[in-house]
């Protein structure tokens, strides 16, 4: 046992040493938070010009309809309210000031573009009304933001003349078609409490976590695996301890590396819920994030370090099978698609946690390390299906880890050729 964790010391000093490590554990939770606002601040940026549009409208009824839906937010419309503020401002002109045809029009209002006056110009032909059909022009239109305010605001101006024409108020009609706003409250054990949809996010950031960390942890056991073994360090190695004991010290560094880039990232977020929650508050944006019952994280942990290493002494089997990283990489293929398969088993996890497909996925011990931590953090199972998980798959990690450790200790001092399966098997066997 001290020659295993004298290894573990070795593996874990000489990976948390590494400048890349250090680097992405401390700048990981930046670049989380970073690609999850960095799109609306990039939208925000774009939306402070404000969109200039020119409206020829034919009609003579619905410039005033377009522009006001346009230039201002509508009580109790908060779709278009937040379709708005993400495209910018609008400042609404009209283009028919003078009588003229409608192509000396759009070659105007075309050259108006092409000089850089307006952004876009909308043509509301005479029968837009009862055709429904109006064409919109501009040097960008994959501004879809900006397109699909216009189509709205269009569409608003067509129904209300359309209304006024069948003699029916169309201010009564607005009052009438009122939303309904959804409170969602979740019900459980510790009470009531409003949630969101931060909830979905929440989950598959779970599952996303786990999938991702057990693939990066377990291609290091690989490839150290396979460095050792060509370097031939490997031989001097067993000089001084078993195979077993290389095995279990590379697995364990390798897993407390993993926690200790849990342990960074969860102080990380903790220090955000105490201090950037409210920096955020006071500086105007509501951000509220749903409340995970402690008791979870050590069923998190227990369930990263069971699937760590059900994958780690899998992912050490193809390693000591192989003689080079490319080849262990093509053995490691089937485990990589049981991990997918776990993760994209999360999906209808989330929708129904407590159904009969999500209890049965989440015991398979391939399945559950991904699997029963996203159900704790949607909708608690029962106590004993969480204990009965976590059983089931530390026992398929002891199966798995003495299973490796017979193959470990062969393969290591294998070169020159690829192991068949006949060959791992009479090695498994072999006492």
């Amino acid at each position: 046992m001290n020659k295993i964790w004298i290894i573990a010391r070795r593996e874990y000093l000489e990976r948390v040493r590494n400048k890349m490590f250090i680097v992405m554990t401390l700048i990981g939770p930046a670049l989380l938070v970073l690609f999850g606002i960095l799109p609306a601040l990039l939208f925000q940026l774009g939306a402070g010009e404000a969109k200039r549009i020119r409206i020829f409208d034919q009609t003579g009824r619905l410039y005033q309809r377009v522009r006001d839906a346009l230039e201002r937010e509508r009580k109790g419309d908060e779709r278009k309210a937040r379709s708005r503020q993400s495209a910018g401002r609008y400042e609404v002109s009209s283009a028919d000031e003078m009588e003229r045809s409608l192509e000396d029009a759009r070659r105007e209002l075309a050259e108006s573009v092409r000089r850089g006056e307006i952004d876009f110009y909308v043509i509301l032909p005479r029968d837009v009304i009862a055709s429904g059909r109006a064409e919109v022009y501009g040097r960008n239109p994959s501004d879809l933001f900006t397109v699909d305010d216009i189509e709205s605001a269009i569409n608003d101006a067509v129904i209300e003349a359309r209304l006024s024409d069948a003699q029916i108020d169309p201010h009564r009609i607005a009052s009438l078609s009122e939303r309904v706003r959804l409170n969602v409250v979740r019900v459980s054990e510790r009470g009531e409490e409003n949630i969101s949809g931060a909830g979905f996010f929440v989950a598959f950031i779970v599952g996303f976590l786990i999938y991702m960390t057990i693939i990066l942890h377990g291609q290091a056991v690989l490839s150290s695996v396979v460095e050792e073994k060509t370097s031939r360090v490997i031989e001097v190695l067993l000089s001084s301890a078993r195979a077993f004991d290389l095995m279990m010290g590379k697995l364990i560094g390798i897993s407390l590396v993993a926690l200790t880039q849990y342990a960074v990232w969860g102080l990380a977020a903790a220090l955000f819920w105490v201090y950037g929650l409210a920096a955020l508050s006071a500086s105007g944006v509501n951000l509220s994030l749903p409340s995970i019952s402690p008791f979870v994280l050590p069923y998190f942990f227990g369930f990263f370090l069971v699937g760590f290493f059900i994958y780690a002494t899998l992912y050490a089997m193809a390693g000591a099978a192989t003689t080079t990283t490319q080849e262990g990489g093509q053995l490691a293929m089937p485990v990589i698609f049981l991990l997918v398969i776990g993760f994209y088993l999360v999906f209808p996890v989330m929708r129904s946690p407590n159904s009969t497909f999500a209890t049965i996925v989440s015991l398979v011990p391939f399945f559950a390390p991904v699997i029963m931590p996203v159900r704790l953090v949607t909708e608690a199972p029962p106590v004993w299906e969480a204990l009965l998980s976590l059983a089931l798959s530390v026992l398929t990690a002891i199966g798995l880890v003495w299973i490796t450790a017979r193959v470990y200790r062969v393969g290591i001092l294998m070169y020159g050729k690829r192991a068949t399966l006949p060959e791992i098997w009479r090695w498994i066997r072999q006492p």
